[in-house]
């Protein structure tokens, strides 16, 4: 199968084509050796990995394997700020993580080097000390997540992007609008959306299936209409489906402005100097401690915490706040311990919590009169528990996973059973085939031996009469040469007898 992919030139000159696979949670081992080795076989030429993805190993034998020239693909991997030969110790700062990896590139260890999920700001700060430019940014992108105003920036400053996720980890797939556009093509809403990625970014949609790793090849030969594309974006979503937004969620050094904002399920609230210290007092240290209350902005989820919100993500916090929210001040108590005990659970073992406390007013009322000490103590318990539950829960994932692996493993090898049945009782039917033809080529030949007997009987007859014709022959022969000698010796006495008679006479 050979596709003409679209591609982008980095600043080295490599071509980097804009579509191609992502192995983020492909399991090690099998699945992803197959899943590269057959991309590589439909036509692709892009795999991204990542060292955290435990699959680098897998990628690289598959690509030796697939026997295609090594320089024909392409292959980005993604580095944790403490690896590499030039960052011996852990590197806190992400502009000495840069110069470490510009290293690299410098010694021609890496062709082209780049970042992923990096906001404005943070690209704004690299570029400001970086001597090399990063060449990609690699980002969660979809209609529903375009994040605008960081592609535009990223094309000013002729950055790349790539988007992982594009297919929204089918969380947008009975989209009304996605279904409509994908049936004017006859394409399915998947295709649609890898076409939709194709249009702008490198696109990386996962997959391990060879029927839906062709169909995400074959969409480079059509394209989306801007008509088609603008009907499907929707820029003002903010739908994220790797569990976290590693951009609205990154944690900054730089100083802000503005006040804390904190959502508590359909509200924000906001919290002043005073009722951030009074959080202080339940003795909880680390980030709390590190960061100027008056001058940073921290959103808190009910159901998932997240850390230090950038100042390019402060008018958007401040335009929700603006919609209709209630202050802290006037919410019920127990608003103010569930929110308590989330602000130190995250801050106290940087635990994400997935279940929401509640308490009856009366009992939050009791609980907000506890001292400090106790209330601390309660946390750091919910806190263990979340933990065990969590270690358990992941324990079981793992067991599940090891059982699916197990049984595709299984059926793999009963479908190969099943092939190698096949595959035996064809070979015996041509058998049977062949063993007809070779006896009826045996009784032809018999019977051509058969004639040929019959003929060696007649010849050997033809040739004891032609013996006898020529016995015959010379028995003839031999007549006529005595009566042509008598002949001879009679004329020869006649002529003898008449010369005598003239002498006589």
């Amino acid at each position: 199968m050979s596709v003409d992919v679209p591609t982008k030139t980095l600043p080295s000159g490599a071509s980097i084509p804009m579509i191609g696979l992502g192995v983020y949670q492909s399991e090690p081992g099998a699945e992803t050796y197959n899943a590269v080795l057959t991309e590589l076989k439909l036509g692709y030429r892009h795999i991204d990995t990542a060292e955290i993805y435990g699959n680098e190993e897998d990628v690289g034998r598959a690509v030796r394997d697939s026997g295609i020239p090594r320089e024909e693909i392409f292959v980005p991997t993604k580095l944790l700020p403490q690896t590499g030969a030039t960052t011996r110790r852990s590197l806190d700062e992400r502009a000495d993580t840069w110069r470490a990896v510009v290293d690299l590139h410098d010694q021609g260890i890496l062709k082209d080097i780049g970042v992923s999920n990096f906001s404005e700001t943070l690209l704004a700060k690299l570029l400001k000390t970086a001597r090399v430019k990063p060449a990609v940014n690699q980002v969660e992108l979809h209609p529903w997540m375009m994040r605008s105003s960081l592609v535009k920036y990223c094309e000013d400053n002729g950055i790349i992007m790539e988007a992982y996720s594009p297919l929204a980890r089918a969380t947008k797939m009975d989209d009304s609008t996605l279904i409509s556009i994908a049936n004017e093509p006859g394409a399915t809403p998947g295709q649609v959306l890898v076409a939709f990625g194709v249009n702008g970014f490198v696109t990386l949609p996962k997959s391990v299936h060879e029927e839906r790793l062709k169909s995400n090849l074959e969409l480079v030969k059509f394209k989306l209409s801007p008509e088609q594309a603008a009907k499907l974006a929707s820029p003002d979503s903010y739908i994220r489906t790797a569990g976290w937004d590693p951009i609205k969620d990154q944690v900054e050094s730089w100083p802000t402005r503005g006040s804390i904002e904190v959502e508590v399920s359909d509200y924000y609230f906001t919290m002043d100097d005073e009722d951030l210290r009074a959080l202080a007092s339940l003795q909880v240290s680390g980030n709390l401690s590190e960061h100027d209350f008056g001058r940073v902005s921290l959103p808190i989820h009910m159901r998932r915490c997240r850390s230090l919100l950038p100042p390019s993500e402060e008018e958007e916090a401040a335009a929700e706040h603006n919609k209709g929210t209630k202050s802290i001040k006037r919410k019920q108590v127990q608003s103010l311990v569930d929110l308590c005990l989330r602000f130190v659970t995250k801050h106290f073992e940087s635990v994400y919590m997935d279940r929401i406390l509640s308490f009856p007013e009366a009992e939050a009322a009791l609980i907000a009169s506890m001292p400090s000490n106790l209330l601390h103590r309660m946390v750091v318990n919910l806190v263990k528990d979340s933990k065990r539950a969590k270690t358990k829960n992941r324990e079981s994932r793992a067991t599940i996973e090891t059982l699916e692996s197990t049984l595709q493993g299984a059926r793999r090898d009963v479908a190969q059973l099943e092939s190698a049945r096949d595959w035996a009782a064809i070979s015996r039917a041509r058998m049977a085939e062949q063993q007809h033809v070779s006896d009826r080529l045996q009784r032809e030949l018999d019977t051509i031996q058969t004639a040929l007997s019959s003929t060696e009987v007649e010849n050997q007859h033809l040739r004891a009469k032609a013996e006898r014709a020529e016995k015959q022959l010379l028995r003839l022969e031999a007549k006529v040469r005595r009566k042509l000698l008598l002949e001879y010796v009679y004329h020869a006495f006649i002529y003898c007898c008449r010369g005598f008679d003239r002498l006589t006479r």
